[in-house]
């Protein structure tokens, strides 16, 4: 979990860290003297009138400026119910693990692996995990604009009216399709999740909600541009200043061979910086044939890294330019070995690697004044596009899809291939002569 934010000089009165293990307050994180990773947000309001009586909340956002409005609408709640708690009834007694706050934090710990049985348990990222929390925060913040307390609402009575609420909140903080979609998707997996937990014959309004369309012009990173930014990466131009005042270098002496790699691969981040020498697999001749490493995407959507059944293996054809990259960073000395391909030297974590190489290529990029800003994503389309101009409908095989249609959807730039298409049709001359 990361490191929760609790400044001194912006925190208000009543809000503290608060680790759930030790059982201990702290005032800003500063203070904060333990390693426990079960530490929160949480609310300590004293009661008027009572020399020691508090009501106290905890909240499950990492980011301090979210926490902010849960806490203004807990101190919203004390005051319109002068502090009284609520006594339940004896239905609602029975429904207190139905609470959305609730449902929230159980969801979250779900998503955790937290007391999850060990067949049911899939690897996620902290960034993945961050994005569905960001997602019911999102959800919570719409209810909160239209005077709903998130923190006094029964899962079982989310209404269509408060669906509607959400997606007119997503509407007007994002303009992208597909950033719209991705938050609805999270929301329909956590109404999902409580539903078949609870085992509760209440309706999933979030599967209603129709998902905006997504086509893009799939940008790719022309040649001209991937080589302008290849000749700038030098530790002189790699500074860049931080939100946060801090300036960071972002040039690393495998810096070069990483975006190379990206290009004459597709791969995505994390398949080429765990690319190993002992990947590399032989034809006949004994010459190089293609590289053979674990496809981390499915194999954590079917769960296989969990189970231990066998992993589903990822092939990259040799082409050309990655058969002569593959010389320059030593085939010769590291084949057979199960060394990293790029960078075996680099001490730094894999994870961290790919975090720089993303960061690197954008600022690089922003140096070279394109008309359009790419990032380091794009030479995975760029790859695509390329040997689609090559092999056509074939290229299926290559990148192991069954048809064509998620290709051209979400790779290929059709842009591109109607350039190409044009020069040869204009070789041909009339065709109707």
């Amino acid at each position: 979990m990361p490191k929760l934010k609790l400044p001194k000089k912006e925190r208000p009165p009543g809000l503290y860290l608060y680790c759930n293990t030790c059982k201990k307050y702290y005032r800003d994180d500063t203070r904060v003297s333990c390693n426990c990773s079960n530490i929160v947000y949480k609310a300590k309001i004293h009661v008027p009138g009572q020399d020691y009586r508090c009501r106290t909340r905890s909240f499950t956002c990492v980011e301090f400026d979210d926490v902010m409005i849960y806490y203004r609408a807990f101190k919203k709640e004390l005051q319109n119910t002068s502090f009284m708690q609520f006594l339940a009834t004896p239905a609602a007694k029975e429904n207190t693990s139905l609470m959305f706050t609730d449902c929230l934090e159980e969801f979250m710990a779900f998503l955790r692996n937290e007391n999850v049985p060990y067949h049911a348990r899939v690897e996620r990222t902290q960034k993945g995990i961050k994005s569905y929390e960001r997602s019911l925060n999102y959800f919570g913040f719409a209810l909160i604009d239209h005077g709903i307390n998130p923190n006094i609402l029964h899962f079982e009575n989310i209404t269509e009216e408060m669906i509607g609420y959400f997606v007119k909140y997503l509407e007007n903080k994002t303009e992208s399709g597909k950033t719209f979609n991705g938050h609805v998707s999270e929301l329909r997996a956590f109404a999902s999740y409580i539903i078949s937990k609870h085992k509760l014959k209440c309706k999933n309004y979030f599967n209603d909600v129709q998902l905006q369309d997504t086509n893009t012009d799939n940008p790719i990173v022309a040649i001209e541009e991937f080589n302008e930014v290849l000749k700038i990466v030098s530790p002189s131009n790699s500074w860049v200043v931080e939100k946060s005042g801090k300036r960071t270098n972002y040039y690393r002496t495998w810096m070069k061979d990483a975006f190379r790699l990206g290009l004459y691969t597709g791969g995505r981040r994390e398949e080429i910086v765990k690319l190993k020498w002992s990947g590399i697999k032989l034809n006949k001749k004994g010459g190089i044939s293609y590289i053979e490493t674990e496809h981390f995407k499915i194999n954590r959507a079917k769960k296989k890294k969990i189970v231990g059944k066998k992993l589903v293996k990822k092939k990259f054809a040799i082409n050309f330019d990655l058969h002569k990259l593959l010389y320059d960073l030593g085939y010769d000395k590291f084949k057979g070995t199960d060394n990293y391909i790029l960078a075996p030297e680099e001490t730094a974590s894999r994870t961290y690697m790919m975090k720089m190489i993303s960061l690197a290529f954008t600022e690089y990029f922003k140096q070279i004044k394109a008309e359009e800003l790419k990032q380091f994503k794009h030479l995975r389309k760029t790859y695509t596009t390329t040997m689609y101009l090559k092999l056509g409908d074939k290229l299926k095989d290559d990148t192991a899809h069954t048809t064509m249609s998620v290709l051209h959807k979400h790779y290929i730039n059709e842009a591109a291939v109607a350039d190409k298409l044009h020069e040869e049709y204009m070789s041909w001359g009339s065709i109707f002569s």
